[in-house]
C-alpha cells in the first residue's frame, strides 16, 4: 500500500511528555505522544486573506485546547496510578508490623 506524500505534509499539533525518571527506575521512562491532525496549514504571507488566517488560529486554538484535555486525563490517570502503588506499598509496611506484633498487645505512646 502506498502512501500518499500530501497526507504526510499535512499540518500536525503535536506534544511529547517524558515522565522524569526515579530513583527505583534503571530504564528511561517511556515517552507518551499526544498529536492532533490540522485540516490546514497557514497559508503564505502575503497569499492569504484576513479571514483564512482568522479560520486557521481559530482551529489551532481548539486543537490546542483539545489537546490540554487529552494530556491533562493522562497525568490524572498517572497520578492516580501512582496514588494506588503508594497505598499499596504502605498497606505492606502496615502489614508487616501488624505481623511483627501478632499476639502481643500494642501500647500507644501517645499518652
Amino acid at each position: 500500500m502506498a502512501s500518499d506524500p500530501k497526507a504526510s505534509k499535512e499540518p500536525v499539533l503535536k506534544a511529547v511528555y517524558q515522565a522524569p525518571r526515579t530513583s527505583q527506575e534503571t530504564a528511561e521512562p517511556s515517552a507518551h505522544t499526544f498529536t492532533r491532525q490540522l485540516s490546514a496549514s497557514i497559508p503564505p504571507p502575503g497569499e492569504n486573506s484576513t479571514a483564512e488566517r482568522t479560520k486557521y488560529l481559530a482551529e489551532l486554538r481548539g486543537s490546542i485546547v483539545s489537546l490540554q484535555a487529552d494530556v491533562n486525563a493522562f497525568l490524572t490517570e498517572k497520578m492516580e496510578e501512582d496514588k494506588l502503588r503508594d497505598a499499596q506499598g504502605s498497606a505492606t509496611i502496615d502489614d508487616k508490623t501488624e505481623e511483627d506484633n501478632y499476639g502481643e498487645e500494642v501500647v500507644d505512646d501517645d499518652e
